[in-house]
């Protein structure tokens, strides 16, 4: 008799995966498409010119005639990693208050006005490992965008309603996200596979927002927002010698300086492996993550484990897809991650939705794919197949000065 289980979000990680493929490398399918189309124009990689303004801050300028727009970010080394222990979330609330709070001599709403009197936009935020402020604009306004632009970058005022209006977002998250079972599996399989002890696998609770003040903003924006951490990118209808006048001479007046940022705290040790459980009573589903830490943008075996990772679970051609869906009918989704961060390991990750009576079967299933990942040879037509959708999603998601505003 089969064992009944209760709706449960099952967590595993710590496998051992690597992908085995052909020792002779397959023809691209795009040749065979090139047989029945006349060849792409070669690809001409722009030439970005780059510059250290006197204040310190680097200056990275990309002209495109193209269309008359002018875009900009700049990318600052901050982030939610150095969020005081007691204070979790100040880099998030600092992040969003930064734009929403307006300047020292105008409201975010009265920004608000102006920027769409110009179909204009300009937007601030903060993540894990960076801070970007932002802006959009048509050429003809760029001079009155940039005066907005540097008032948001250099002289931000947190009014305490936004900081309110903020922190009551966030507590309003929290209070939600027990409601959907995916967003617990993932959150949880996250502070598992980094652990709960760092900034990687901190949670946010209600007790860190009551702690976090107006003064709290304003000391992190302080230590962390100067010229010689700011990487500023703009692409788009200028010339960069007249581009390069107008922004020194903008941000003349910015000359705050502080200590040297620090390194990002480092990822621990691989956790050991098993098996937990999150029960919620309410569901009559399970939702299963299964995997370990992940790699970085920078391994030289990074682009094959993004290939090893479409196979086994990218779309609807993968394995995961294929079996645990499709030929088993045991899941609603099966699919398969494999994450890298720029300056930390990312998380490999296998997701699977599945009925609750159904939940061991899946996850054996899912073992049994892995296993057959690390122990067969991927056919050609497969790894073809894998490499075109990897080169699909990557052209899709990059942007023109992407590698720039990365601090």
């Amino acid at each position: 008799m089969r064992a009944k289980l209760k709706p449960a979000l099952v967590l595993v990680f710590s496998l051992l995966l690597a992908a085995v493929v052909p020792g002779q490398q397959p023809a691209s399918s795009h040749e065979e498409i090139a047989k029945r189309y006349p060849p792409l124009r070669q690809v001409e990689i722009p030439e970005v010119t780059p510059y250290t303004l006197p204040n310190g801050i680097e200056l990275y300028l990309l002209e495109d005639r193209s269309l008359p727009v002018i875009s900009g970010s700049a990318s600052i080394r901050t982030g939610n990693l150095f969020d005081p222990p007691d204070k979790i979330g100040l880099a998030g609330v600092t992040g969003s208050v930064w734009r929403l709070g307006g300047t020292e001599s105008m409201t975010g709403e009265q920004i608000d006005e102006k920027l769409e009197s110009m179909a204009a936009s300009i937007e601030a935020g903060i993540g894990e490992t960076s801070g970007q402020v932002s802006f959009w604009t048509l050429s003809e306004n760029f001079d009155a965008v940039l005066a907005l632009f540097n008032s948001v970058l250099t002289r931000p005022a947190f009014r305490q309603d936004k900081i309110d209006f903020t922190l009551q977002q966030a507590r309003s998250g929290i209070a939600r996200r027990n409601d959907d079972a995916a967003g617990i599996a993932g959150r949880e399989f996250r502070n598992l596979v980094y652990g709960t002890g760092t900034p990687y696998g901190w949670q946010l609770q209600y007790e860190h927002l009551d702690r976090i003040t107006k003064a709290d903003l304003e000391a992190f924006y302080q230590r962390y927002v100067f010229p010689a951490n700011v990487k500023l990118a703009i692409h788009g209808d200028f010339s960069a010698a007249e581009m390069k006048a107008k922004i020194e001479k903008a941000f003349a007046g910015w000359d705050s300086k502080q200590a040297p940022i620090p390194a990002f705290p480092a990822v621990p040790k691989k956790p050991a492996g098993g098996v937990f459980l999150v029960e919620k009573n309410d569901v009559n589903q399970s939702s299963i993550r299964i995997g370990h830490l992940g790699g970085q943008l920078k391994d030289e075996d990074y682009p094959a484990l993004r290939v090893m990772s479409a196979i086994l679970g990218g779309g609807f051609q993968s394995r995961l897809f294929k079996e645990v869906r499709g030929n088993l009918g045991l899941a609603y989704q099966a699919g398969a991650s494999w994450g890298a961060e720029y300056g930390h390991p990312g998380v490999f990750t296998i997701s699977i939705g599945t009925k609750s009576e159904s939940t061991v079967q899946a996850i054996t299933a899912a073992l049994k794919e892995v296993e057959r990942m690390r122990s067969e040879p991927v056919g050609d037509e497969e790894l073809r197949t894998a490499k075109d959708s990897v080169l699909t999603v990557s052209s899709s998601i990059s942007r023109p000065l992407a590698r720039l505003s990365t601090a």
